[in-house]
């Protein structure tokens, strides 16, 4: 049974904002509270602005405001003049951020002998109004589009085993096989001196049918198909493998991906009593990885790797790769 991977994902924006709003705190009775001592605070009740709760702190000799972000606060001319009292951070976009429960003032925000002044002080009454303007930040959930990996491989497959419009036909020793000239002139352009329009059927003498078989179908799909891949000894019958055929085939009509495979699955079979014979097959497939794979492995295993059994072989059959495996052994 084959295992199924799940991933899970999700998608959503986030979408900044800003919300505003203001808030008339009228202290009362202002001749009552002159004696309530430094540090003695009046508050206003709390109102909402962007989602969070605000208040406005009335001490004896300083004013301070609980807020974030813009804001201004100004003590009303209620002489109707228009001269209000304070600051504003509005004017110079100074962004502030605080954490939540933590207050901010000006010390010194206004002298408290001006508020004496009729002007600001009516029928015992004073009157500040504080404007904040908030940042809000609000996240939606966005629906997921999610893009199914491409099935061209496997529609090609289909299209192979089917054999519909199939315009080129290989016979391969005493099997017969099928293709379409468009996709292997695409996929590999060394087939084209073979598949022209004078070329009905093919004879091809130099590969097996499984392995012409299986070239045709990594062709299709770019997969390595295993079902006549059954190597239990590739030892010193290395060079004779499924495999090792197929790195030949790859190396022959210079695919380079099937060679890459092909050269991952045999270095993980490199061991002392194999590589000898691996190496040889590197060198005459121009598989550079799989012999510097080779290479490294003797350098860290050279006592398994003279005393093998392959080591005899390659002297004999590539006396100057032996040396080349030899000299890199520490």
């Amino acid at each position: 049974m084959e295992e199924e991977d799940f991933a899970s994902e999700s998608a959503s924006a986030t979408v900044r904002g800003m919300e505003k709003g203001s808030h008339l705190f009228v202290v009362k009775n202002y001749s009552l509270h002159e004696g309530i001592g430094v540090g003695g605070a009046i508050e206003s009740e709390e109102f909402i602005v962007g989602g969070y709760g605000w208040t406005i702190r009335f001490i004896l000799n300083q004013t301070t405001i609980a807020v974030g972000c813009l804001y201004s606060a100004h003590f009303m001319d209620q002489s109707g003049k228009g001269n209000d009292k304070g600051l504003s951070f509005f004017d110079n976009s100074k962004i502030m951020y605080f954490e939540r429960d933590r207050v901010i003032g000006r010390n010194f925000f206004i002298r408290r002998s001006s508020l004496n002044c009729p002007d600001y002080l009516k029928d015992d009454c004073l009157k500040i109004r504080v404007t904040i303007e908030v940042f809000t930040c609000r996240i939606h959930n966005l629906p997921l589009i999610k893009v199914p990996e491409s099935n061209i491989g496997a529609d090609f497959g289909k299209l192979l085993r089917s054999k519909q419009r199939a315009d080129v036909f290989f016979r391969v020793k005493n099997k017969s096989f099928c293709a379409h000239k468009r996709i292997l002139a695409a996929r590999c352009p060394q087939f084209l001196s073979q598949v022209s329009d004078s070329n009905y059927e093919i004879e091809v003498t130099y590969m097996e049918p499984n392995i012409f078989k299986a070239l045709l179908w990594f062709l299709y799909t770019g997969t390595l198909s295993d079902e006549e891949h059954d190597d239990s000894d590739i030892g010193h019958s290395m060079l004779e493998s499924f495999i090792g055929k197929m790195l030949a085939a790859a190396d022959r009509f210079e695919l380079k991906r099937l060679k890459n495979i092909c050269e991952l699955s045999i270095s993980k079979r490199i061991s002392g009593d194999s590589i000898a014979y691996i190496l040889h097959l590197a060198e005459r497939c121009h598989a550079k990885e799989l012999k510097d794979a080779c290479l490294g492995f003797g350098a860290d295993n050279g006592a398994d790797v003279m005393s093998c059994e392959g080591r005899r072989y390659l002297k004999e059959r590539c006396p100057l790769l032996f040396l080349e495996l030899a000299y890199n052994i520490r």
